[in-house]
């Protein structure tokens, strides 16, 4: 790639999962205090888009009344080859095309590898590849796209394109029988349930993405307002702590998955009582960023990561997604103690990677 603005401001993207350290848990007020207010902007009562030029963010909401929340961003990286005024301002110096090889050869000296995840389902115009740490996808066109792009050029970069979404992709044909299995699971008692997933659970090359579909699932169901009944909401969070024991989800993973399914339970008003308290939920997230807030640093007062260093930028993502989770429980935690501890760490966010 024969612009460093390349590596600086993409190579920062792909890596990360952020843009100058903004993405998923972000809102609207947060991304436009860093990026300002310089952008186009599409509303409906449940959905928003501000457009930035190269870069989109999106955010959607349960109700009127109800909070932003990040639904993530788009780089159109394909803009660049139609719009000179993108290609030498804010993200860097960035030439007309971005051939996904020279993206990838500077990726992989710094230890980032992007995984291909083309689905048959996929356009057959268009490959995409996925670096699974930071969450993001890269879609690469696999022919020459309207005269501008050739094959092999960087089309868009998204995040988070999350594991559960890979998971799904992979997953999708066998829908049905999962849908039978776990409306079985809810007349079994937890030693019935553990028996179950003894029996059917797969081998180990296969079973992260049949548990995460598990799960993916569930939402489906409990995306029916109709369909948020207790029973489904205990099964969920059943699964989660059980694939936690069994070492197939990540305490990580888990206290922030928890963090947003239990906030998107209350905010659609369905009640549980294995739903986690704000407390508990809090408590999780922190205790499972792997630093401490000064050596989770990554970035400049500006954004711009001051390091590649996976060592560094990894935890340190891990701890901005994990705050990203637990911020939106702030207001409801009893414990002052625990609050103050959450303050200290939201003061660092901005220098996360």
């Amino acid at each position: 790639m024969p612009e460093e603005g390349d590596r600086s401001f993409l190579v920062d993207v792909v890596a990360t999962g952020s843009i100058l350290g903004m993405g998923v848990g972000d809102t609207p007020d947060q991304v436009a205090g860093r990026l300002g207010d310089s952008f186009l902007e599409d509303k409906t009562r449940s959905s928003m888009r501000r457009d930035y030029g190269l870069v989109e963010f999106f955010w959607s909401r349960m109700s009127g009344r109800g909070p932003w929340l990040s639904a993530g961003f788009t780089v159109q990286v394909h803009r660049l080859a139609t719009d000179p005024g993108l290609r030498d301002g804010r993200w860097g110096r960035l030439g007309p095309r971005v051939p996904f090889a020279s993206l990838r050869a500077e990726l992989a000296p710094l230890g980032f590898q992007c995984a291909d995840i083309t689905v048959h389902a996929d356009r057959p115009d268009w490959r995409r590849y996925w670096h699974a740490e930071a969450l993001t996808a890269i879609q690469v066109a696999r022919t020459t796209w309207t005269g501008v792009l050739r094959a092999g050029d960087v089309f868009a970069i998204h995040a988070p394109h999350t594991t559960a979404t890979v998971a799904a992709d992979q997953m999708r044909s066998r829908r049905q029988s999962i849908r039978d299995s776990l409306a079985h699971l809810l007349s079994l008692d937890d030693a019935c349930r553990r028996d179950w997933l003894d029996r059917r659970q797969p081998g180990p090359a296969d079973r992260l993405n049949w548990w995460l579909y598990l799960l993916v699932v569930i939402d489906s169901r409990l995306s029916d307002q109709a369909g948020n009944r207790p029973e489904w909401i205990d099964l969920r969070v059943w699964l989660m702590r059980e694939g936690v024991t069994r070492g197939v989800l990540s305490a990580a993973w888990q206290a922030g998955d928890m963090a947003y399914f239990a906030l998107a339970m209350r905010a659609s008003r369905a009640a549980s009582p294995s739903l986690p308290t704000a407390d508990d939920v809090v408590t999780a997230c922190l205790d499972a960023i792997p630093v401490e807030p000064r050596q989770a640093i990554a970035r400049d007062g500006d954004g711009r990561l001051v390091t590649f260093d996976r060592a560094v930028v990894l935890p340190s993502r891990q701890a901005n997604a994990l705050l990203s989770a637990a911020q939106w429980h702030l207001e409801a935690l009893a414990d002052p103690e625990l609050a103050g501890r959450l303050e200290e760490w939201m003061s660092f966010r901005h220098l996360l990677a």
